[in-house]
Parts: C-alpha cells; sequence; structure tokens
C-alpha cells in the first residue's frame, strides 16, 4: 500500500487545537514514564544563520517511527517566506514500511504552541490573565491562538521587531478571538503574566526588569547555544526552570547552556514538564514565583503528533 501524503493545509484541519494539546501531554508523559523512544536530536549550522534540524522518536516501542528532517532559516523574513520548513516521514509500526509523509511547517507550528499552551497550564500561577508575546510571525500567531483557547483570558499583547508587523497580527487575532488584542512596546509584553518569547534571536529580546513577581515566562527561541532570548540574570532570578527535555535542553538551549558554562545552573536542577504532569515534580511553589520554560523541540513531540493526525485522518481509500 502507497504511503499516504497529508498537506499543510490538511493538517491544519485534522489537527483541532483539541487533538494537538491532548498529543502533546501524550508525548510529555511518555517521556516521564520512560515509555518514549528518541533519538538525540541533531543540528546543523548554515550560512546566513540557518540551522538544520532532525528528530527520530517513538511514543511507544511498539508506536510507529517518526522522522523529521527541517530547518530554520531566518533570511527568509526578507523573502516573505516561512522561517521553518520540515518534512516528517511516518514508518509503520509492524512493518517499517513508509506510512506517510507530512509536510511538516504547519504540524511543527501546531504543536509547538499545543506544548507551549500545555506548560502554562501547568505552570502559570491561578489567575493568570494576561498573555504577552514577543514576536510577530508564524509560532508568535500560533501561540497566540493556542493559548487563547487552553486558558481564560483577559488580554493579549503583541510585541515585535517590526512595529507594523505586530500591529497586523495584533488587528487580525483582535478580529478572531473573543480576548482583547494590541500591538505594545516590548516591556508591556514583557510584564505580562504569562510571556511567550517567539524569536530567534541571538540576543536577550526580554528585561529582567520587567519581568514581574508571579510571572511564567515560555522561550521557544532559544533552540540552539547560540540562540539567547532571555538573559542570564533573569535565568539567575528564576525560582525554577521547566524544560522539555533535560539532556536536549542542557546541550542546546542558549539560555540554559550559557549558565550551566557559567556555573550558575546544574543540569539536574532543570525541571521536564512530562515530570510536571504526572506529578513527579512540582511546577510552581508559590504565586509570587518566577517559572522559565524552555521549549527546544524533541522527536517525541512530532511523534504524538504525527499518530493523532493519523487517527483523526482515518483509514485511507486504499486501505478500505
Amino acid at each position: 500500500m502507497p504511503a499516504r501524503y497529508f498537506t499543510d493545509d490538511e493538517v491544519a484541519e485534522l489537527l483541532t487545537p483539541a487533538v494537538v494539546l491532548e498529543s502533546q501531554r501524550a508525548a510529555f508523559t511518555a517521556l516521564a514514564r520512560g515509555e518514549a523512544v528518541l533519538a538525540p536530536r541533531v543540528l546543523v549550522p548554515g550560512a546566513d544563520d540557518a540551522v538544520a534540524f532532525s528528530y527520530v522518536a517513538r511514543l511507544t516501542p511498539e508506536s510507529a517511527a517518526v522522522s523529521k528532517l527541517g530547518s530554520v532559516n531566518p533570511a527568509n523574513s526578507a523573502r516573505d517566506l516561512p522561517l521553518i520548513s520540515a518534512t516528517v516521514h511516518v514508518l509503520d509500526a509492524e512493518t517499517g514500511h513508509p506510512a506517510a509523509t507530512i509536510e511538516g511547517e504547519t504540524l511543527t507550528t501546531l504543536r509547538t504552541a499545543a506544548a507551549s499552551a500545555l506548560a502554562a497550564q501547568a505552570l502559570a500561577k491561578p489567575g493568570a490573565r494576561t498573555l504577552g508575546i514577543i514576536g510577530a510571525g508564524v509560532q508568535a500567531r500560533a501561540h497566540a491562538l493556542a493559548l487563547a483557547d487552553a486558558l481564560e483570558l483577559d488580554e493579549i499583547r503583541i510585541a515585535g521587531r517590526s512595529l507594523d508587523h505586530a500591529k497586523d497580527l495584533a488587528r487580525e487575532l483582535d478580529e478572531q478571538l473573543p480576548v482583547p488584542v494590541r500591538s505594545v512596546v516590548h516591556e508591556k509584553a514583557g510584564a505580562c503574566d504569562i510571556v511567550v518569547t517567539c524569536t530567534t534571536s541571538f540576543e536577550a529580546v526580554v528585561e529582567t526588569a520587567w519581568v514581574r513577581p508571579g510571572a511564567t515566562v515560555i522561550s521557544v527561541g532559544a533552540f540552539a547555544p547560540d540562540r539567547q532570548e532571555l538573559p542570564a540574570s533573569l535565568v539567575d532570578r528564576a525560582d525554577r526552570i521547566v524544560v522539555d527535555h533535560r539532556p536536549t535542553s542542557a546541550a542546546q538551549s542558549g539560555p540554559v547552556v550559557t549558565a550551566i558554562e557559567a556555573g550558575s545552573l546544574a543540569a539536574d536542577d532543570l525541571v521536564e514538564l512530562g515530570d510536571v504532569l504526572i506529578d513527579e515534580a512540582g511546577g510552581r511553589g508559590g504565586d509570587d514565583e518566577i517559572v522559565l520554560y524552555f521549549s527546544v523541540g524533541v522527536g517525541i513531540q512530532d511523534a504524538a503528533a504525527a499518530e493523532a493526525l493519523l487517527r483523526a485522518a482515518g483509514p485511507s481509500d486504499a486501505a478500505q
């Protein structure tokens, strides 16, 4: 039977917010329980600050093997092209034969935003109602939609390097969501109850002084050792640092790598999100604590999202 092919549009239709959120819950709980099987993530630097990446994982040893090959190209913003491109391949769990090829841009975007929404649910203080997003691209848009669906919010603030892009995104989201969305300066976005940084920046885009006691700060763009987004002083100030995968974050998440190399943080200090979800580790210890969550991305997220996609799609015509 030939492998199935899913376009980005089909992925967007099938992976509803609820479906993709639960897929990420399954991914992180499987990781925490020792059921997941994943290979180390590979990063290959390229010209113009591009980074190619690859993942391979199974949700359980009996599950389908899922691989992803992709690239982050910051220069694409000037080309009016998506920064992230990827292709996901699924092998049949029993035969190992190709089962599906999935255009990976939308799957990556949705699973990343869903994981952040899951982290916000688990880590944000009770009564957190304001969301600040720094960045105005595809990930920023996806995060606004995912967190607005997962949380009860009173306001969303968007700040971007390009004021026009931030205004355009805020206007689009304000028309689409039941919660008010407005464009603001970076400082006002950084002062929200929940702050999400969706950039590919080599420098911090948040100042420590902006972040209030009780805030939850989610870094999405510090996916490589040279990407920062958050300053060292904020990492030092944080009461708790949560990550998607301890070994990957300790080796590849810029601010975490910097803190470990400086001796101000140890890898054992990092708390995995999955452990919080299954109550093996505490997430937030008090309403005034500052909690950081670093999302570097791991293959188990793609494996879980791909399996959820195939379930949502149902049997192929060829199999009926």
